[in-house]
């Protein structure tokens, strides 16, 4: 016969079992559970905001009996079936478990799901004439500093936000350098810097734009506070440094640069390691500058433009070099384009930029050579490229009725990313991280 000394050790242990599943589940004792592995959940990946799909066994149809949770923040159920659930990713989630708590039944997913984020760099303007900006899931973030401060390139690396860019006095401009939204200013040593770009490798900040010595700009980027000149600081030839990445332990920076060889023309070029190579020097009656680059797999991909002036016509090219080879976009006898970005995913090359044709200069891309359109008014431009999923996210500026509204395009789809204290401004450049 057990004693009563037993008997209620027994039954401790049980209500202890009891109540540290309730703590891992959420279930309360007596509870259902839904087994793990029939949550699951399609795509893998995606973005704070965009709507996924659940699969499971024991969910009800009525949406609002589904909690659904990303980590410690509850998601929106905007459809429901006894095995199907469509959510919404929350904003503030992070890549983890997705738990589901259907009339009294709890479950968590066997895999983790992943959670982007889309950021924005640009600028707007609200109280005063220009501040520079960063969006983060369509949110504005309005950075401190003078007035007439505009943000150019936004980097991303763990929990830091980065964005380069320049602020004007009168005649004057400085290179910033924005961190989590405190301000920096990078040492040089003149009056007249410009920033273009900003990449994070590792540790290491690499900033990159143009510094004026006399009246000519010189080619320069920063790798963390440490200046480094690519082009001569003579005051009399010319370069301009427009983008920077780092890959494989290489340096890589894409801009223009006058060549003596070229007649004094200004030449697209890209430095490697301080080493400059020009990307069309042999072609006559040509101007040209890149713009953007992208190092996949050891392939070299450059953005920028070719201008052409002979007796026939004049106009440009908007193109694109893979290891050094041309690719013209447009037909310059019929249209003029310029490109600014470049993003190469599986094998597919994709392209953004401005089209000029009738007089009407529309946002564009290209994606392996073939046009989207993604406006039609009478001026708008296509700054940066992003693909994520198989979606295109297009971002740049459009001008209606004397006013500069930033945009975002999302498979042609227009956004727009005025309010909350943005009245007008540009978005420069796009990045979709973790």
């Amino acid at each position: 016969m057990k004693s009563a000394f037993t008997s209620n050790r027994v039954i401790s242990t049980w209500i202890t079992i009891a109540f540290a599943i309730s703590l891992l589940t959420g279930c309360q004792p007596g509870e259902e559970t839904i087994p793990v592995e029939t949550i699951a959940f399609t795509p893998s990946s995606a973005l704070v905001g965009d709507t996924i799909t659940l699969t499971g066994t024991q969910f009800t149809a009525d949406t609002a009996k589904n909690i659904v949770s990303f980590g410690s923040q509850k998601a929106s159920v905007v459809a429901a079936s006894t095995t199907e659930l469509k959510v919404i990713v929350p904003d503030g989630s992070e890549s983890g478990k997705i738990s589901v708590k259907s009339e009294g039944s709890t479950g968590i997913s066997a895999s983790n799901f992943n959670v982007f984020n889309l950021y924005i760099g640009g600028f707007g303007e609200n109280s005063n004439p220009s501040a520079a900006v960063y969006w983060k899931n369509g949110t504005p973030t309005i950075l401190s500093g003078p007035q007439w401060a505009f943000g150019r390139d936004i980097a991303v690396s763990g929990k830091n936000v980065y964005l380069a860019g320049t602020i004007y006095f009168g005649f004057d401009y400085k290179a910033l350098l924005w961190k989590d939204g405190l301000l920096k200013q990078l040492s040089n040593e003149t009056e007249k810097v410009y920033l273009n770009s900003v990449f994070v490798s590792g540790n290491d900040v690499y900033a990159g734009g143009f510094a004026y010595y006399g009246t000519i700009p010189t080619a320069v980027y920063w790798k963390n506070d440490q200046l480094v000149k690519l082009g001569p600081d003579n005051g009399k030839d010319f370069s301009q440094l427009n983008a920077i990445t780092v890959a494989n332990n290489d340096v890589y920076a894409v801009g223009r640069q006058k060549y003596l060889q070229a007649d004094g023309k200004d030449v697209a070029t890209y430095w490697k390691n301080g080493q400059p190579f020009p990307l069309s020097l042999s072609e006559e009656g040509l101007n040209s500058e890149a713009k953007a680059i992208t190092v996949v797999n050891n392939d070299v991909y450059i953005a920028g433009d070719e201008y052409v002036y002979n007796v026939e016509y004049q106009g440009s090219y908007a193109t694109y070099w893979k290891n050094g080879q041309p690719v013209r976009l447009n037909d310059i006898k019929t249209e003029r384009a310029i490109s600014f970005d470049i993003k190469v995913v599986d094998n597919n090359v994709y392209v953004a930029g401005m089209l000029n044709k009738d007089n009407k200069f529309m946002a564009v891309y290209w994606k392996n050579g073939v046009l989207t359109k993604l406006t039609d008014s009478q001026s708008a431009t296509a700054y940066g490229i992003e693909v994520f999923n198989n979606h295109v996210y297009v971002v740049g500026n459009e001008w209606i009725d004397g006013r500069l509204f930033p945009r975002l395009w999302i498979d042609g789809k227009q956004t727009d990313l005025t309010g909350k204290g943005i009245l007008s401004g540009t978005a420069y450049s796009i990045v979709i991280t973790q």
